[in-house]
């Protein structure tokens, strides 16, 4: 069941709650920072919220017995006994569930209740530090003051909590997959918004909606159909595929017709045991979430007769990838991928320790780095050598700690090399629009010794005083436009400050182009993402993903230094849609030959005949296509959003 009218209500809720506490941190953070902090915060309780209601969390007693998941209650009791609760969620987060010394938690303020807290992962958490105007700070160490966090936790209380969204029935009934979706909501708005000065801006009108100032927001998330829809048509016939089995329709047909031969079915589940699907946008795991229990499902129905729990934790680490450019997209997702492992957890015992999932779900630019087709000589052994690390992190539970702070000294020796070769290899010039002068001062410092142009507009003609010193400066001067070119690295300070001096006396100026080649720190401030760095033992032993699916992002996101990476590496650099660049980048160099792809977009895309590079890519790349194109009427396939979208499926 899926409850659309929860998910906006909730939404609407808890966009109120992010306000209040991230207008509640009273640390010098810039807001934007505050923002994404308190939906760190609250993502990180709602897990609570979720295991507690498994009993993995739990009151402890002082003769020894343990009260069952009563999870409401619970929360009440926390922060009625809690002096700072903010600190008591920093100790669960940081100290107990991440520790497998401290199992016994005691609440400040009240001697009698006391928590069981099992060791569930060291990593679970990450604390993350922020940039402050007064140096950094962790996470921890922010000051909250004035928030009601009993408001708080009386809003969670109002639902009931359930961690198997299959047994969800009633209509206050939080899921896992519907917290999903209301973070996928969260993304979309902060993409739009992009930047987010002074929280003020920011505020919910009575339908949920979000607006920045008089702009309108407007969100969506996927619907469960068109995943699960998307998760079939991909991973069946890929698996069927594999064993020369391709003539049937859906499973249904297959099993029907194979349900008493044990040899096919036996080799169909092998190959869904060594399926590796990736989603390059994997925001809060949907998509991901979908694939985990179709191969379960599958696996099931082949006669996998592995218990449950080692089922999914199989299924979660061997077989599922995802990536996204939001770090606390990749931690929702982690975060899914184990509560879906936890739901079938024996309730009596303290759950085993969960799997690390920082090999499979990774944050970092998709469409930016080297993928395995064009990795360097030079660098080849020692991609190698990480690889059979990593290769044998998975496999080998006993030589885990070893391999783990091997593949930590590997990886930024590895990245550094790629990151040079990677620019090396860029040609295009790197165009950036700046306000001012004073704006532009840090990419006009930058140390290139190559040859740059320095553009200035203005918005009426110029004076003849501000003509003569820009004259004296180098320029070449029109009515309203001037130009020099400049090497930056004899730019000296002192001639900058004279041409600033010269322009901040003229009121005029509109904006100022700085045209150069790009540099290191043009590129890591991109977060590039090197698949054969990130996932080696797969583009080493396959080279490629055997299933991508998805719903890539759409619009004109991609920045200047984006667009200057991609120029020259993709037939579609020069378009204003991000989604086609995605399409590309997962059909021409992540998608193994022979691999299927499924993606939900725009029909705009697919339909614009000035995107025939697109075009040409998904014909020249792709066999038995389908593409279902789904407009507004009679419905809308996303809910809150005006847009026609098409679902393209195809074999590489």
């Amino acid at each position: 069941m899926h409850n659309y009218d929860l998910v906006d209500r909730l939404s609407k809720q808890l966009w109120d709650i992010r306000f209040r506490l991230a207008q509640s941190i009273v640390s010098p953070i810039p807001d934007h920072d505050k923002i994404t902090t308190a939906q760190r915060i609250l993502d990180r309780l709602v897990f609570l919220y979720f295991i507690a209601s498994k009993g993995i969390i739990r009151e402890s007693k002082e003769t020894g017995s343990e009260c069952g998941p009563k999870v409401k209650s619970l929360f009440g009791r926390i922060v009625r006994s809690s002096t700072d609760f903010y600190a008591t969620l920093n100790n669960i987060f940081y100290k107990y569930l991440n520790s497998p010394d401290r199992n016994r938690m005691t609440i400040e303020g009240q001697q009698n209740l006391t928590l069981r807290i099992p060791y569930l992962i060291g990593n679970l958490f990450s604390e993350k530090i922020l940039s402050s105007s007064a140096g950094e700070i962790q996470e921890s160490e922010l000051a909250i003051e004035a928030f009601d966090w009993s408001q708080l936790i009386a809003e969670l209380n109002k639902y009931n909590w359930v961690i198997d969204s299959s047994q969800a029935a009633e209509p206050n009934d939080m899921t896992p997959a519907i917290l999903g979706h209301i973070y996928e909501k969260f993304v979309i708005a902060m993409t739009k918004i992009k930047e987010i000065d002074n929280l003020e801006q920011l505020q919910t009108s009575s339908k949920g909606e979000i607006r920045k100032g008089k702009k309108k927001i407007g969100t969506h998330y996927t619907p469960p159909d068109i995943a699960n829809y998307i998760g079939r048509s991909t991973i069946f016939p890929y698996a069927a595929d594999q064993i020369g089995k391709n003539d049937y329709n859906s499973f249904d047909q297959f099993i029907d017709e194979y349900e008493n031969d044990s040899e096919t079915l036996d080799a169909f589940a092998k190959e869904l045991q060594h399926i590796r699907v990736l989603d390059p946008a994997v925001g809060s795991g949907h998509f991901l979430m979908a694939a985990a229990n179709l191969l379960l499902k599958l696996r099931k129905q082949c006669g996998d007769e592995t218990p449950e729990y080692d089922l999914r934790r199989d299924i979660i680490t061997n077989n599922l990838f995802g990536v996204d450019i939001m770090e606390g997209a990749v931690e929702i997702c982690k975060l899914r991928l184990w509560l879906w492992l936890l739901a079938v957890q024996d309730s009596s015992q303290d759950p085993d320790p969960l799997p690390n999932l920082d090999y499979n779900i990774k944050a970092g630019n998709s469409l930016i780095g080297v993928s395995g087709k064009d990795i360097p000589d030079a660098i080849s052994t020692d991609v190698q050598r990480y690889g059979q690390s990593i290769s044998q992190y998975r496999a080998d539970e006993a030589e885990k700690a070893k391999l783990n702070k091997e593949t930590r000294m590997l990886y930024p020796k590895i990245k550094s090399q790629l990151d040079e070769s990677y620019l090396k290899a860029t040609n295009a010039k790197l165009m950036l629009e700046f306000q001012s002068l004073e704006e532009a001062n840090d990419a006009l410092v930058v140390g290139t010794d190559s040859d740059a142009t320095l553009g200035l507009k203005f918005r009426q003609a110029m004076a003849e005083d501000l003509k003569r010193c820009l004259d004296s400066a180098g320029f070449k001067t029109w009515k309203k436009t001037a130009k020099m070119e400049v090497n930056l690295q004899n730019l000296n300070a002192h001639r900058l400050s004279e041409i600033r001096e010269a322009i901040d006396n003229y009121y005029g100026i509109d904006h100022v182009i700085l045209q150069r080649r790009p540099t290191i720190e043009d590129l890591r401030v991109i977060e590039p993402f090197h698949w054969i760095l990130e996932f080696p033992d797969i583009f080493e032993t396959k080279r490629e993903f055997d299933v991508i699916i998805g719903n890539p992002p759409y619009g004109d996101l991609c920045n200047a230094r984006e667009r200057a990476f991609m120029a020259g590496r993709y037939r579609t650099a020069t378009y204003n849609e991000i989604s086609a660049n995605f399409i590309e980048r997962q059909i021409e160099t992540l998608l193994r030959e022979g691999g299927y792809f499924g993606n939900i977009t725009t029909s705009s895309i697919l339909a614009n005949s000035t995107m025939h590079e697109l075009h040409n890519t998904i014909r020249q790349n792709l066999t038995d296509v389908h593409t279902s194109v789904f407009a507004r009427r009679p419905s809308k396939v996303f809910r809150n959003a005006e847009i026609n979208v098409a679902i393209t499926t195809g074999r590489k």
